[in-house]
């Protein structure tokens, strides 16, 4: 399938050579779905300031990046140390915001979740953007 009327012709950039379309296009509506590596991450928290923390992670709904997803969070009974799920691109996108959000009152650790070897974990939605080219 090509998206250009027969006869135009088109640069490659990377490449320099010049190729002309000889065939016409189809005019159907056609869509691609994109998808994103969407995966699950655990975070865990060994609180330094549990008052600071805790205070930041009621509010961590209004400050999440594109992509971001928190799934659930699990404090200790005492409040030192706390274990969420989340949905993001990657464990390193996560320990970023973590680290620059509440990296002053906390140290955290994160990791990809192998969800074949899981139990009960949540599934992830992977966001798809339908994408309409006439």
């Amino acid at each position: 399938m090509n998206l250009f009327p027969q006869g135009v012709a088109v640069t490659n950039p990377i490449d320099q050579h010049r190729h002309v379309i000889t065939s016409f296009p189809v005019r159907k509506k056609r869509f691609f779905n994109l998808k994103s590596n969407v995966m699950l991450v655990i975070a865990h928290h060994r609180v330094l300031d549990a008052d600071a923390f805790w205070t930041a992670a009621k509010n961590v709904g209004s400050m999440l990046p594109p992509g971001f997803k928190l799934h659930s969070v699990f404090p200790s009974k005492d409040m030192k140390t706390g274990t969420c799920v989340w949905e993001a691109n990657s464990a390193e996108e996560v320990q970023k915001f973590l680290d620059d959000n509440v990296g002053s009152v906390s140290e955290n650790f994160t990791y990809e979740v192998y969800e074949a070897g899981a139990v009960g974990m949540p599934k992830t939605q992977e966001p798809t953007t339908a994408v309409n080219q006439n």
